[in-house]
């Protein structure tokens, strides 16, 4: 946790805000804790340490507030970047934030979040979150820009078991990760990153939209060191094309999801080829109800999905929220070219 921001007032007379500092730790996960609960999210100090202390992009600029001698209030950014052909454009995403119940209402939220924007705002172009309905209008109150839903392709291998669970409401809750989670050929996405044709997929990015670096230290990050998740991959490569798949499974209630969260297509016809037939294996062997994925139109990624069977259905992904900071421009929505990996779970 950075220690080079200033201390800031906040509305209230009896809080005040200031950087965290690594003695903080163990009661900001006890206000996290106390705010959001477990759920699917392994809310511990080695979590935090990946997250914010870890990521190849940066530490994370944290503040907390502090009232009668504790924390009651966090805000935390991630620091990311996004490559635009040969562009790296440096950017901050809207992440972990609580307020302690006895005190909410008193504009914590909106001052630390105000008051971390001025820190961060010469050296990032934007900043992007993906809210959820209660949270959502507090950002376009202070300035973030509705980009829409970010759009999911599905494949439903058992679409009869799908309705009737969703007509429930059991398969809406998302679980933590399964534990028995298929291996397809016993491969970890830590044995990918040992292929020696690893260079041949990982694309240069060469088009104009926005996709994250995904170069070896941030797949190691991302999908190796990442405590309580479990992702697996399988690829082939031929003489010049290759493809790789990295995916997870979780439960949705009743339901189990094959969630492709990467998938890292060469160069040619014979690369699209193989993501196709990789995708078809391992949602068969899966076992699992139905199959979710994120990619671009226009992209290798998107045809491999088309073939292998999965249908883009709007308004299903996650709600984009973006705000430029400083003389920076933020992409409109048609130029990301998002994973389901680069949003999830943070």
């Amino acid at each position: 946790m950075t220690t080079e921001l200033a201390t800031r007032p906040v509305a209230s007379g009896r809080v005040s805000s200031r950087p965290a500092c690594p003695a903080d730790l163990p009661a900001i996960i006890e206000l996290l804790g106390l705010c959001l609960g477990e759920g699917g999210i392994p809310r511990t100090e080695g979590w935090w340490r990946w997250k914010h202390e870890a990521n190849p992009f940066g530490p994370s600029p944290v503040l907390v507030a502090e009232a009668d001698g504790r924390i009651v209030g966090l805000r935390a950014f991630m620091r990311w970047l996004w490559r635009a052909g040969d562009r790296v454009v440096p950017a901050i995403r809207a992440v972990d934030t609580a307020t302690h119940p006895a005190y909410r209402g008193q504009g914590i939220f909106t001052d630390l979040t105000r008051n971390l924007l001025d820190v961060v705002r010469a050296e990032a172009e934007f900043v992007y979150n993906t809210p959820n309905r209660r949270s959502g209008p507090g950002y376009l109150k202070m300035g973030w820009v509705d980009h829409g839903r970010v759009t999911v392709s599905v494949r439903a291998r058992r679409p009869f078991r799908m309705l009737r669970s969703l007509s429930n409401g059991a398969g809406r809750t998302a679980s933590p990760v399964e534990d028995d989670t298929p291996v397809i050929e016993g491969r970890r996405v830590r044995d990918l990153l040992a292929a020696p044709c690893l260079e041949t997929f990982l694309s240069p990015g060469t088009g104009a939209r926005y996709e994250t670096p995904r170069d070896p230290g941030y797949l190691r990050w991302r999908y190796v060191d990442i405590p309580g998740f479990r992702y697996h991959a399988t690829w082939e490569a031929g003489r010049r094309s290759a493809a790789a798949v990295i995916w997870r499974i979780k439960r949705r209630g009743d339901l189990r999801e094959l969630r492709v969260v990467e998938l890292l297509v060469g160069e040619g016809r014979a690369a699209v080829g193989h993501a196709t037939g990789l995708i078809r294996g391992v949602v068969r062997a899966s076992g699992c109800d139905y199959a979710s994925a994120m990619t671009a139109p226009s992209t290798p990624e998107r045809t491999a999905l088309r073939r292998a069977g999965f249908l883009t259905v709007p308004g299903l992904g996650p709600r984009l929220v973006v705000r430029a900071l400083g003389t920076g421009i933020p992409p409109d929505r048609a130029a990301w070219r998002f994973s389901i990996g680069d949003l999830e779970i943070f």
